[in-house]
């Protein structure tokens, strides 16, 4: 073929002209067809995106049942999203299962088109479609463990742990060598963890570490979270020397990590655990202040944490401070309710009856849906009879 020869030579707008004219020649004979698909794809490396739409339209008009027509189609779409051109890839992904619906390429265009409504935030299309491709026994098996992984973090997100361990184990069962094998090895000893199966967690935790030497295993960008999980596993058994070993091996491994905040956060949990109060406050605040922790769930938890050490010290005016950054600084719902329950405590521990009030009915009228409004709620009727008195409430 006269084009591929140009194209070997690098000389693409004259392949890309040879192709035309072999790709318009008259007939159905697979030299035809493979001249206008080489049309199209090489008008994509040439970024000419609206003339390689045009090729690829009349390539499937005129061979629309050609044995590789759901080949071309897969790859029209691909080259569409590979360029972020998402909108469009998802028309033709979506034409793709409807117009060759037996095709293995068609599983692969569900999970994306799944992946598509989770992105939009449609989590019950999402994880139907999910479903409907990780459930078929003739869904072709990257696909399906694809969806399969999908789904796992949906659960992730939910916090259902026991389905997040279910799908590993299906992950791991029927994928042993797949792609996402050690995603579902991960998973399956997080969720174990969560549901304090803490032996079994850090058996698989400590496997995946040992690999991580392993460009690999290392690599992937949830790595940091098995230093994260074993920190967290030791404070759950309250080998205190296990969360610094962890959080030691972390820092060694990638002092740069933007992970780290995390670890830092639980050990500033052990410490809390040990009565060491201003070391605690000391890794606290070092997850508050990261530039990578900043701002989030973790860093939200850190600053109420802090404001405990300080009620344990019995300090209550520096742990109304803290409870109220809580509330003020984060946009997390449980923690700024909690926060706001226990500044009240301190309120009323500093004989500061009216300002409790205040900040009781200020968590009601907030997060009147929070578990700590009933509590708010006793503690309001309580007030006039504790007003003058210094009544506090441990963390």
């Amino acid at each position: 073929m006269v084009g591929q020869s140009l194209l070997a030579q690098g000389r693409r707008a004259e392949a890309l002209q040879a192709f035309t004219r072999a790709a318009a020649l008259p007939g159905e004979s697979d030299h035809v067809f493979q001249a206008g698909w080489r049309t199209g794809r090489l008008q994509f490396d040439l970024d000419e995106p609206a003339g390689a739409d045009r090729s690829f339209t009349t390539l499937l008009q005129r061979f629309a049942k050609h044995p590789r027509a759901d080949r071309a189609l897969d790859d029209w779409a691909t080259q569409h999203y590979e360029a972020e051109r998402f909108e469009r890839a998802d028309a033709l992904f979506a034409r793709l299962v409807a117009e060759y619906p037996a095709s293995p390429l068609s599983w692969n265009a569900r999970v994306i088109l799944a992946e598509s409504e989770l992105l939009a935030d449609r989590l019950g299309p999402a994880r139907e479609q999910f479903q409907q491709v990780a459930g078929n026994a003739q869904a072709e098996p990257g696909a399906a463990e694809r969806a399969v992984y999908q789904l796992e973090n949906m659960a992730r997100e939910r916090a259902d742990w026991a389905e997040v361990k279910r799908l590993a184990d299906l992950s791991i069962e029927r994928f042993p060598a797949g792609a996402y094998r050690l995603e579902a090895d991960f998973a399956r000893a997080e969720a174990q963890l969560m549901q304090e199966q803490v032996a079994e967690a850090k058996g698989g935790l400590q496997a995946l570490l040992a690999r991580q030497s392993e460009p690999a295993v290392a690599g992937k960008p949830w790595f940091g979270r098995v230093f994260v999980r074993l920190a967290e596993a030791a404070l759950r058994e309250k080998q205190y020397d296990g969360v610094t070993r962890a959080v030691e091996a972390m820092q060694q491994w990638n002092p740069e990590s933007p992970l780290l905040y995390q670890v830092w956060e639980v050990q500033g949990r052990a410490c809390k655990n040990q009565a060491l109060f201003p070391q605690a406050r000391e890794w606290f605040a070092k997850a508050i202040e990261s530039p990578q922790g900043r701002k989030t769930e973790t860093a939200a938890r850190a600053q109420l944490l802090t404001a405990d050490t300080w009620v344990l010290e019995k300090n209550y005016e520096n742990a109304l401070d803290e409870y109220l950054k809580v509330d003020i600084g984060y946009d997390f719902p449980y923690w700024q309710s909690a926060a706001l329950y226990h500044a009240g405590t301190c309120q009323e521990s500093l004989a500061q009856p009216t300002a409790a009030r205040k900040t009781y009915t200020r968590l009601l009228t907030q997060f009147p849906e929070s578990e700590f409004a009933p509590k708010a709620k006793e503690r309001l009727a309580a007030l006039p009879k504790l007003a003058g008195s210094a009544r506090g409430t441990q963390p």
